[in-house]
C-alpha cells in the first residue's frame, strides 16, 4: 500500500510569491505548482551548503545557506533571497493581526485558542520583528508568536501556564 502525504508551501522572492505542494508518497517526492506536476530530488553534495536537485532528471547545482529572513540561494551564476513559509505558519502570521493603535502602540494577541507554554519577551524588553514573544500550546501542538515590529515590551497581560482564547491580548509592543 502506497502512503501519501501533501504539504502547501509559498516561495516569497524579492520580485513574486510561489504556491506549492509537495506530495510524498513512497516514491520521489511530487511538487505541483499551478497545473505543472514534477518530479524532484534534492541530494547532499560535496560541502554542508552544496546540492543537487533533480527536477525530472534534469540535474541543477545548488548553493543553499540560510539568511537573515529564509535562504541565499545560488543556481549558477545568480543569487536569489527566498523565503519558505508552510500553510500553518502563514495562516498563524495572518492571524496576529497587530492593531496598530495611532499613538503607535501594537496588541498582539493569540491567533487561537490554547495554554500560553512561555513567555519569551517580557515587560521593558526591546523587541525586533520576528523575534519569539510566546508560546501557545493548541491541539497538543506548540505555536511560536512572534514579533510582527519592532518596540518595547511596554504590557503583558498573560502569564505561563493560563490558558487563552482567540484574539485575547497578550502583550502590547510600542
Amino acid at each position: 500500500m502506497q502512503r501519501k502525504s501533501s504539504t502547501k508551501l509559498f516561495a516569497k522572492l524579492p520580485d513574486r510569491e510561489i504556491e506549492f505542494e509537495i506530495q510524498r508518497s513512497d516514491t520521489k517526492p511530487i511538487v505541483r505548482s499551478g497545473d505543472q506536476n514534477q518530479e524532484v530530488e534534492l541530494r547532499p553534495l560535496g560541502g554542508a551548503n552544496h546540492f543537487l536537485l533533480l527536477v525530472d532528471n534534469r540535474p541543477y547545482e545548488l548553493f543553499i545557506e540560510p539568511g537573515e529572513e529564509g535562504y541565499r540561494v545560488q543556481l549558477k551564476d545568480r543569487r536569489y533571497a527566498v523565503e519558505i513559509e508552510d500553510e500553518r505558519s502563514r495562516a498563524i502570521r495572518k492571524l496576529i493581526k497587530a492593531d496598530s493603535k495611532s499613538h503607535g502602540q501594537v496588541e498582539v494577541k493569540s491567533p487561537m485558542p490554547g495554554l500560553i507554554m512561555q513567555i519569551t519577551a517580557h515587560e521593558g524588553q526591546k523587541v525586533y520583528r520576528g523575534d519569539s514573544l510566546a508560546i501557545i500550546e493548541a491541539m497538543k501542538m506548540e505555536n511560536e508568536i512572534r514579533s510582527a515590529t519592532d518596540g518595547v515590551v511596554k504590557k503583558v497581560f498573560k502569564k505561563e501556564k493560563e490558558s487563552v482564547e482567540k484574539d485575547t491580548i497578550l502583550m502590547v509592543i510600542e
